[in-house]
């Protein structure tokens, strides 16, 4: 077992140090017991949670929520000449943790961190620490929100508003606890103190797309509540829509961007 624990460490964190190395360690088993908690609710309760939405209460429509989550994460909209993403599958993660509960928006943050570090990094390291930061962000912000929105309701507002209001504070914890700890170890790593300014300067975009997801998912749970699942399937409709014509439309303008770059070197060197 040591001899295996040394080979990973050799082909893996060949490039990290030993505080770096132990801090990603302790994420990923975190992420590990996240997940593991989550797959034993979902399987052990085959319903969702209690006052969740009924119409997605089946480990088969868990299963449509989580597939929606993968085909939003597999096709982003890639922002030109930058290595930065923007996807919809935010929005279905949150819609699951409003009408499933944690455990199932937990799966779901794991299945959009895991095909999102899969299409970014080859390295295992990477392809492991970022599902394991969403799992772990996942499952504090989910508990928060369910304890929210129950301790809202107990203050008298209904079950919609506190919903809605939860969904909305918990948004910021998720963005915290998903790329703090990265950032973390990503310092350990460079051996420089972590500095929250300059995480806060990188990532606080990442913050507004959560916001913004999370009150579209609110949106969308209590339109669902009145009018039935119709409006998931449409929100669902409209959000890859969205996503196709905004795809097809950057990589349109890229192509003719360079294009014309091409041209000009050409006359340049002419």
């Amino acid at each position: 077992m040591l001899r295996g624990m040394r080979r990973f460490l050799q082909a893996h964190l060949y490039d990290y140090n030993r505080a770096a190395a132990a801090a990603w360690a302790g994420l990923v088993a975190l992420g590990l017991v996240c997940l593991g908690w989550a797959l034993a609710s979902v399987a052990t309760a085959g319903t969702a949670t209690p006052g969740s939405f009924s119409t997605f209460s089946t480990l088969n429509t868990i299963g449509v929520g989580l597939l929606l989550v993968a085909l939003a994460a597999w096709f982003p909209v890639h922002i030109p000449r930058t290595s930065y993403a923007i996807g919809v599958s935010d929005i279905f993660i949150f819609t699951l943790l409003a009408m499933a509960g944690p455990a199932t928006a937990v799966l779901a943050a794991v299945v959009d961190g895991g095909i999102g570090a899969f299409r970014a990094s080859r390295r295992l390291t990477g392809r492991l620490s970022t599902p394991a930061a969403g799992a772990v962000a996942m499952f504090v912000a989910g508990h928060a929100q369910v304890g929210l929105a129950g301790l809202l309701q107990s203050q008298g507002l209904s079950a919609a508003a506190a919903s809605f209001a939860a969904l909305s504070c918990v948004a910021i914890l998720y963005f915290v606890m998903s790329t703090l700890p990265l950032t973390w170890v990503l310092s350990l790593k460079r051996g420089t103190s972590l500095s929250l300014e300059q995480w806060w300067g990188n990532y606080s975009w990442v913050a507004a797309i959560y916001l913004v997801a999370a009150t579209m998912a609110a949106l969308v749970y209590a339109n669902a509540q009145q009018l039935g699942a119709t409006v998931i399937v449409i929100g669902a409709a409209v959000c890859f829509t969205v996503v196709t014509l905004l795809r097809s439309m950057l990589a349109r303008q890229e192509k003719e961007r360079s294009e014309q770059e091409a041209r000009i070197a050409e006359a340049e060197r002419e």
